[in-house]
């Protein structure tokens, strides 16, 4: 039997066979419905003009509504304005001139195919193609809403394309009664990993619509990775080379930020490559690093965030280990600074030292002098303690800790000298000198220009204290007024010091301060004696500046600062070093003196006082060693006498040596 389906209210057509295998034609043709013994229409060739010229009888229920076909292929009976009530069996009944008759049977159906599915979440509102992205373990629900459709349309679910059944343990599927077409409810519930990407269709059909109509969504999710891994080749690496690192991420959705940390400093990937998959992503962040030794030790860190879901972040690490020479540095320990070091504090050294591998050997060196030569590490004494990486200097002292400190680390891979430590010990004022200067007056209208030069560090702005005492020995004393001192530079001061009267006598002390707190017994002042000219004090620095065979040049130091040179002369006496005959007898007003006509080849002692009015000084004595004569085979047949080559060199020297006097 042949089934025809068609839409209420549309259209259709009634297949019909007329068609004569025998050159026959059909005389009469008479449709019925079923049960029904009466004829709904009628087509009849009562003249015999053919079929297609046939007369047509219809009912009053399809007046209108049908029309017969011959010239169809087949012949048809088209119908309109389809209603329910016309569904049913339908026969054709055909009779041939030839007396043949031919039956048809047939079933129409007439209802309303289902319209599109919609889909709509929990709240009513209509889905997307792709719908979310959702969090994990939200609870998803979809209603399938089908507005119309008669015989009353079934609805289906499918999961990727596969059928999704009732008995399902995971998902539900519920059905909703409504006045017209159809609903349904399938409850995901709790989303997981396993919903990425995967696409829930709703499929209607019934008995009118030829090809099922679906809708379908596809679920996106926000997931957090499945791992996170730095891969990485070896597992040392040696200072000043590339390597590379790679931070893999799979599984998180949308796809995450990586970040690369080494120890707390960001660093910038070289470059990065992202892959879809069914678990979410695979994201791949590369990392070129040079590896330095300051970074031997220092944790990697791959950190991945991803934006929907703050809070939360997923790392791997690894620790670089490299290999290089020692790294060095020298500094001071406990606080300690080079610019406030002063004499007699104990000073701690630290040799810090980064080394992979580790460091076999460490020297310590003062002003390049190794301080520990022999194999131990340990070294102590009264000045130093040496103990590995670090030096103890005890009680410093300008003399013995001054200078430049080095530490000299050695690994297998070489040696380092540290940076340089230059130690400068401050210390308090102390006197240039440490001999007591004399200073002798004529008169007391003349002031005394007392100078008093300081060693110290730091040598600027020193304060200066000037204390007079009694000659007598009694420790009466009395402080100097700061105006009667000129300060020269930081480190001198004179005091401009008038005798009170004559024939005073009297001791001067000068102390200096600076920044270094120290006791009394650190600092060393300058000590001078003020008294009244007397007998002169011995000269110095006497000595024989030129010499010939009969004469020679003498003269002393003319520098003293205690000497009147108005009251003051100078006496030569020379004698025979055999004899003790006196040869010559010479004042001067200088300490300079020229002596001719002395025998030749004599030695001659030669005594030099300073004279005043109270007196002469002490002898300085003065050997003068004799010069032999030339030999005479220098002087044989020679046309020029030794002798006045002789004068002529020593005229020449003396020229000079009084030029340069």
């Amino acid at each position: 039997m042949t089934v025809v389906k068609a839409e209420q209210g549309g259209s259709t057509g009634l297949p019909c066979d007329i068609d004569s295998y025998l050159d026959d034609e059909p005389i009469i043709i008479r449709w019925f419905r079923a049960n029904s013994t009466a004829p709904f229409y009628i087509i009849e060739d009562s003249h015999t003009r053919g079929i297609w010229n046939a007369n047509h009888d219809i009912s009053i229920d399809f007046a209108g509504r049908a029309y017969f076909s011959a010239l169809s292929s087949p012949a048809t009976l088209k119908l309109s304005r389809l209603f329910p009530a016309d569904a049913g069996s339908y026969s054709c009944v055909v009779k041939f001139h030839s007396g043949e008759v031919r039956v048809h049977n047939m079933s129409l159906i007439v209802g309303v195919s289902p319209s599109k599915p919609v889909l709509t979440d929990g709240d009513g509102s209509i889905l997307a193609p792709n719908i979310g992205p959702y969090y994990a373990g939200h609870n998803l629900r979809l209603n399938c809403i089908v507005e119309k459709g008669f015989p009353v349309p079934s609805l289906l679910w499918k999961r990727n394309g596969q059928l999704i059944s009732g008995q399902e343990t995971k998902y539900k599927i519920m059905f909703q009664p409504r006045p017209e077409g159809a609903h349904s409810v399938l409850d995901v519930g709790r989303l997981t990993r396993d919903e990425l990407k995967a696409t829930f269709a709703c499929e209607t059909f019934n008995n009118i619509l030829e090809n099922p109509l679906f809708t379908s969504v596809t679920v996106d999710l926000i997931l957090p990775p499945l791992s996170v891994e730095v891969e990485h080749a070896g597992n040392t690496y040696d200072a000043g080379a590339q390597a590379e690192f790679r931070c893999r991420v799979t599984g998180s959705r949308p796809f995450p930020v990586v970040t690369w940390i080494l120890a707390t400093r960001k660093l910038e990937a070289y470059f990065s490559h992202i892959s879809d998959n069914d678990d979410g992503n695979t994201t791949v962040s590369t990392l070129l690093l040079t590896m330095s030794p300051v970074e031997d030790q220092q944790k990697l860190t791959c950190k991945v965030t991803n934006y929907q879901l703050p809070g939360s972040t997923w790392e791997d690490s690894i620790q670089l280990n490299i290999l290089h020479p020692p790294v060095v540095s020298l500094h001071l320990r406990h606080g300690q600074s080079v610019e406030h070091i002063s004499q007699g504090q104990d000073v701690a050294l630290d040799c810090s030292v980064s080394s992979n591998p580790p460091a076999s050997r460490v020297f310590w060196t003062l002003n390049d002098r190794v301080l520990n030569p022999t194999e131990l590490d340990e070294v102590s004494s009264e000045d130093f303690e040496i103990v590995g990486k670090q030096m103890l200097l005890r009680n410093v002292s300008v003399s013995k800790h001054n200078g430049r400190y080095n530490c000299d680390v050695t690994n297998s891979l070489g040696s380092v000298r540290s940076n340089d430590l230059d130690l400068r010990v401050k210390y308090p004022p102390k006197c240039h000198s440490t001999v007591v200067k004399n200073y002798r007056y004529g008169t007391t209208k003349v002031p005394l220009a007392v100078r008093c030069q300081m060693d110290a560090d730091p040598a600027d702005n020193l304060s200066f204290t000037w204390i007079a005492y009694n000659a007598t020995g009694s420790r009466d004393w009395r402080l100097l007024h700061p105006s009667e001192q000129q300060i020269i530079n930081g480190s001198t001061s004179v005091l401009s010091y008038t005798p009170a009267f004559l024939n005073e006598e009297i001791t001067i002390e000068c102390w200096a301060n600076n920044t270094v707190n120290s006791s009394s017994q650190e600092k060393q002042p300058c000590v001078f004696h003020i008294e009244p000219y007397g007998v002169p004090t011995p000269l110095e620095g006497c000595q024989v500046v030129n010499q010939a065979q009969s004469w020679f040049f003498l003269e002393c130091d003319s520098s003293r600062e205690d000497v009147d040179r108005s009251k003051e002369f100078y006496l030569l006496e020379v004698f025979n070093a055999d004899t003790q005959e006196l040869f010559v007898n010479i004042t001067s007003d200088e300490p300079v003196f020229q002596v001719g006509d002395i025998p030749d080849a004599t030695e001659c002692i030669a005594l030099v006082f300073a004279v005043n009015e109270k007196g002469r000084s002490e002898p300085s004595r003065v050997i003068v060693q004799a010069i032999s004569p030339p030999s005479k085979l220098l002087t044989s047949g020679v046309g020029v006498s030794v002798t006045a080559i002789t004068s002529l060199i020593v005229s020449l020297v003396l020229l000079v040596s009084v030029a340069l006097s």
